[in-house]
């Protein structure tokens, strides 16, 4: 028997999520965890851990900084079942900042992970701590089966380029990059349409909650209207696009021709009306 998710939350609690799965696959972990007691968590986590869980979830505890995140790293790698059972690792609110994240990816080089969340970071990921280059060497070589990446609220900036640059040629296929709240503007979108051009594998896009104005609305107009980007999903939702702005990625859409995959493209929450754009456009 061995546990399948395993979540640790703020609330000191520990439990399992037993929705649509048979219970019987799951040992019910119950305790509670002081978390101002550094010896009980350690001790917790590595018990988790040796059980092989499917999916972990760390969200919004101070524990989870670099200092232990080198204890979670050293229990999972002592533990070849462990890192290989591994699916999905989230963590949320946590502060281990990029050299954590090199030194995340590096552990888990050769595991099974198809999922991996880190969201708002305290240190974040930004581009002049020297920890982009390093990260994007990581993400080309690759975690092979890794299919969704979720660096929301790292406040990367132009360093989301580097990581959409880094996965154009990557080894592993990541197909979903979620970047939401990084301060993305213009600039940034115009170069990362670029890098989609080139991408193969991405059918996924989120850069909601950014600065992404009107140029970077043309952009990915012209980006669609050429068809040369594999994405189905293209979330702008919640950016700084005006009228003109949404208008080339609609038209861009429309006139893009049967080369283009675009399914879905959601604009709600821009500064545009209400009534003059539906927030969800769906390719017929």
């Amino acid at each position: 028997m061995c546990i399948k998710v395993v979540r640790v939350l703020a609330s000191d609690c520990v439990f399992c999520d037993f929705s649509g799965v048979d219970k019987s696959c799951y040992l019910s972990v119950s305790a509670l965890i002081c978390v101002d007691n550094q010896r009980k968590m350690d001790a917790r986590v590595r018990k988790m851990l040796r059980s092989s869980p499917k999916c972990l979830e760390f969200n919004e505890l101070d524990y989870v900084n670099a200092s232990n995140l080198q204890k979670i790293l050293s229990v999972c790698t002592a533990n070849t079942t462990a890192v290989m059972s591994l699916r999905s690792i989230t963590f949320d609110r946590s502060s281990f900042g990029g050299k954590g994240v090199v030194q995340l990816l590096k552990a888990l080089e050769n595991s099974q992970l198809e999922t991996l969340v880190i969201r708002k970071d305290a240190d974040g990921l930004v581009p002049a701590d020297g920890y982009l280059e390093p990260i994007a060497a990581c993400l080309a070589t690759g975690v092979c089966n890794l299919t969704q990446l979720d660096l929301s609220y790292m406040r990367l900036r132009a360093g989301a380029v580097t990581v959409l640059q880094a996965l154009e040629t990557s080894t592993c296929g990541v197909s979903s990059l979620t970047l939401q709240g990084n301060h993305l503007d213009d600039a940034c979108a115009v170069a990362m349409c670029e890098s989609l051009c080139r991408n193969q594998r991405l059918t996924s896009l989120d850069v909601s909650i950014n600065a992404i104005a009107r140029k970077g609305g043309v952009a990915f107009g012209k980006m669609l209207l050429s068809s040369a980007s594999f994405l189905t999903v293209l979330d702008l939702s919640f950016n700084y696009l005006d009228i003109s702005g949404t208008r080339a990625v609609l038209e861009g859409l429309r006139d893009s021709g049967p080369r283009c995959v675009m399914q879905h493209v959601h604009l709600g929450g821009n500064q545009v009306p209400f009534d003059q754009v539906s927030s969800t456009c769906c390719r017929s």
